[in-house]
């Protein structure tokens, strides 16, 4: 996990539910969405904003969680 601690503020039963600030506005990358997936069945994540075309980092960031998801999850 790159060294961080992520920070599931809702689970139970291997359901996971995430607000999208908590996830995607901080720094977590490829490494820490692969921990979350090999953790929980199932990830919600609530909230999800229409993102502008200038926060690159922050719509890379949500490309980036949804691909990894998508793989390990359903797999």
């Amino acid at each position: 996990m790159s060294g961080r601690k992520i920070t599931v503020p809702r689970a139970a039963n291997g359901v996971a539910m995430f607000d999208f600030k908590e996830i995607c506005e901080k720094e977590y990358g490829s490494m820490d969405f692969i921990a979350i997936c090999r953790n929980f069945d199932s990830i919600f994540i609530k909230n999800v904003p229409v993102i502008n075309i200038s926060e690159r980092n922050l719509s890379r960031r949500f490309i980036l969680l949804v691909q990894i998801f998508s793989i390990i999850l359903m797999n």
